[in-house]
């Protein structure tokens, strides 16, 4: 009896201290930490369960409610099932409604599955499910999931006790999940109000009217450069806020105080401000002065600005410079000179078409770009005028501008003289039912985009040559071994296909494994090749390859951690390797792979203080290695490799 309580007491320590460290990471964790990540190995281990995973709520179209796998941890020996497609996307409704029903409520789903209605035990039995305990998670008062703990052993069901401490750990990490869902929606809440705030900053700060915003003390709350640079002469946009436009105005006076109309501008005009605040309504006003001596006046359009519970809390206003129709006039003509400069100084067409796609002008600096004659375009529809596809394009394009008020991109060819040209067309709105469409020949930029990819194809042919090059002068070294780089690279190919790494990570494991051992150079040749069994001191030698590989390669820019692959394939996962003693996911899984094949094809070739030993026998180390000095799932790859025949360790 006492046994049995010490037992109790021990467990119920395991599961408290579990819980304990789940919830000091849970309250360390960043915004973008894996939550699953962090918690359920600790389940797993104070559970003693076979399998610890979470599966979470989506609902459908259709209104049904659905759940997926989408973590897991399993002890060793253990069959994962994340990559089940069985258990993706199922139905509470077909698989598990007296689950649903349970979760929603609170309650825990547990037992033996042998007790287990038949339609549960069809999909649980098969996982080889024994026992099972399934506790809700909830996330804003919303049954988000459930976390589940698996015994594949024993079908006794989890205690009362045990599970209370589990169902405060499924408690927390609900918590967890609603901070960090909240965190995120705030970030992306707060990333958008930049965005707009940006946007509106931008949209403001590129037209020439006067646009600012006040509080009910008639301080500026925000202004646009026009402001700040027609009428405040401020130093940027920032200044204002917190001061009255008067402060400015004496600050420009005291400049000039022998002239008392140097600056007199909205002193001879009435209190607008005071007008919007009394009426409660938008107003119009004409207000005038002068600005550093010259006459301006503005047509103003001022209304008041409410908080969400309706009380007002300042004003917003909008001034156009309407001085003189003759500088009006002259600053258009201007204006109207300077696009025209602009247009004429790009080498782009410009085209205006209405929404049913007729051309209302066009224009380019050269009339023969146009393609055909200017009369003939206007008044015509892109059906009439372009071959059928392009047309389509084109009235997709304005389609898109006029519905999203943004800008709509296409590219397109055309045969021009014999010769097949390609243009790119933007489309923009400027109008309720007009756009703007720019269209540019990039002929010869997609003709300079092809040479530089075929460029790009030599330079990374050229690499890999010269990477083999460097192997190569350590096959001189090490003519025993000659090959060994060589067939190394093809095992390390043939294993990261089979992992399903990245095309990215493929490329810079199979450099990597060409030059593996280019440290050996420093390594006197008498001693590579050596029969017999070396010294303390020539071990030493050769074990500082390695490190001495990196020191070579760290100074070549690769796009890949080639280096440092290379300075980690003798590392071990339990941190016994060599030569910082770097263990589990400290050494990248791009050297665990490369220190894996290294050792499988050294022990399947002859070497000199030896003959060949075979794959069977390479294998079986790696498999005597697995989660200890190799990792696990690459020693499963390295035997499926070899398995399919994807690799020829025979050695001829």
């Amino acid at each position: 009896m006492d046994d049995d309580l010490k037992t109790a007491a021990q467990r119920r320590e395991r599961y408290l201290s579990a819980v304990a460290e789940m919830e000091r990471r849970l309250l360390e964790a960043r915004p973008d930490d894996d939550l699953y990540g962090l918690v359920l190995p600790l389940l797993l281990e104070a559970a003693e369960a076979s399998r610890v995973y979470v599966f979470e709520n989506s609902l459908h179209e259709d209104g049904g409610l659905f759940y997926s796998q989408v973590a897991e941890v399993v002890a060793e020996g253990v069959a994962p099932q994340i990559d089940n497609p069985d258990l993706q996307d199922m139905s509470y409704d077909l698989f598990a409604p007296r689950w649903r029903e349970a979760l929603e409520q609170g309650i825990p789903v547990r037992g033996a599955v042998r007790d287990f209605p038949a339609l549960e035990r069809a999909y649980l039995e098969p996982q080889g499910i024994l026992s099972l305990l399934a506790l809700p998670l909830t996330v804003e008062r919303r049954f988000f999931g459930f976390v589940g703990f698996d015994d594949c052993g024993d079908p006794s069901p989890w205690g009362e006790p045990e599970v209370e401490l589990l169902q405060a750990a499924a408690a927390a990490l609900s918590v967890a999940l609603t901070d960090q869902l909240s965190t995120r929606a705030l970030i992306e809440s707060e990333s958008r109000y930049r965005s707009w705030y940006r946007m509106i900053r931008l949209m403001c700060d590129t037209v020439p009217d006067l646009i600012w915003a006040k509080d009910m003390d008639r301080r500026f709350l925000f202004t646009n450069e026009a402001v700040c640079e027609k009428l405040l002469f401020a130093r940027d946009t920032a200044e204002p806020v917190g001061q009255t436009d008067m402060e400015f105005a004496e600050r420009e006076r005291a400049t000039h105080p022998e002239r008392q109309d140097w600056h007199t501008f909205g002193e001879l005009c009435r209190d607008s401000d005071a007008v919007v605040m009394e009426s409660g309504r938008p107003e119009r006003f004409d207000e005038f002065g002068n600005v550093h001596g010259e006459h301006l006046l503005l047509d103003v359009s001022k209304a008041p600005m409410y908080d969400d519970e309706g009380r007002m809390i300042g004003t917003v206003g909008c001034g156009r410079d309407v001085t003189e129709k003759r500088r009006v006039a002259e600053r258009l003509a201007e204006n109207e000179a300077r696009l025209t400069a602009m247009l004429n100084a790009m080498p782009d067409i410009q085209f205006r078409l209405s929404r049913d796609g007729t051309f209302l002008d066009a224009y380019a600096s050269d009339a023969a770009r146009l393609l055909l004659p200017r009369e003939r375009i206007i008044g015509a529809t892109a059906v009439e005028l372009l071959p059928t596809e392009v047309a389509e394009l084109t009235m997709n394009g304005i389609a898109a501008a006029l519905g999203s008020a943004a800008a709509a991109a296409f590219e397109y060819s055309l045969a021009v003289g014999g010769d097949e040209r390609h243009f790119e067309a933007r489309v923009v709105p400027c109008g309720a039912d007009e756009v703007l469409a720019v269209v540019r020949d990039v002929t010869e930029l997609r003709r300079s985009q092809r040479d530089l990819a075929e460029s790009a194809r030599r330079l990374r042919a050229t690499l890999y040559d010269t990477v083999r090059a460097m192997g190569a002068m350590v096959d001189l070294r090490d003519p025993y071994t000659g090959g060994h780089e060589r067939r190394v690279a093809l095992l390390t190919r043939a294993v990261a296909e089979v992992m399903g790494l990245s095309e990215e990570q493929r490329e810079g494991l199979a450099i990597a494994s060409e030059v593996h051992d280019i440290g050996k150079i420093g390594v006197p040749a008498e001693i590579l090749s050596k029969p017999g069994q070396l010294t303390d001191y020539e071990r030493e030698l050769v074990e500082e390859h390695a490190a001495r590989g990196y020191e070579i390669l760290a100074g070549i820019d690769f796009a890949w951690p080639v280096a440092e692959i290379v300075r980690q394939h003798h590392e071990r996962v339990n941190g016994s390797g060599y030569p910082r003693g770097l263990a589990g996911d400290e050494i990248l899984l791009e050297a665990r792979i490369l220190g894996a094949a290294d050792v499988l094809e050294a022990m399947a070739s002859h070497r000199p203080y030896r003959p060949a030993l075979g794959a069977d026998a390479a294998l079986a180390e790696l498999r005597a290695g697995a989660g200890t000095l190799y990792d696990a799932h690459v020693v499963a790859a390295c035997e499926r490799v070899t398995a399919i025949g994807m690799v020829d360790l025979s050695g001829d």
